[in-house]
């Protein structure tokens, strides 16, 4: 009995010291170079130190960074329309007004194209993907 319990003890010991590879891919990696980064600097309120009054002296960073995304951009289409005048007959013409899916309406059909889907489409997917 005291012959196993003493191999258990040593294999017990190799296992516990025996040292484990790293393995690759493992943790977070970083995001990617080439996209935009927007430096948001947090200093302290006071370079001097709160106990002795004496200035501190920068030893290093803590950097970390967050992805975010605008997911979409907004623009304006303008359409100006000039208008002519005939002063013999007193008439004034203009190009006729382009269509549009809403008569009067300020959005473009990018704009309703794009509403659609976030408010059909997108919540869809994340209502199916939570059962």
């Amino acid at each position: 009995m005291e012959a196993e319990l003493e191999q258990a003890k040593t294999s017990l010991a190799d296992t516990v010291n025996k040292p484990t590879a790293k393995r690759e891919g493992a943790g977070r990696h970083a995001l990617p170079a080439h996209l935009e980064r927007i430096i948001h600097r947090h200093e302290p309120v006071s370079c001097q130190c709160g106990k002795c009054g004496q200035a501190l002296k920068l030893i290093g960073e803590d950097i970390s960074e967050q992805l975010d995304v605008v997911p979409a951009r907004f623009f304006v289409h303008r359409h100006i329309r000039p208008q002519y005048a005939c002063r013999a007959c007193e008439t004034v013409s203009a190009a006729p007004v382009p269509p549009a899916i809403i008569d009067g309406g300020m959005a473009a059909v990018g704009l309703l194209a794009w509403l659609g889907v976030a408010k059909f489409v997108d919540h869809f997917r994340s209502t199916a993907s939570n059962r």
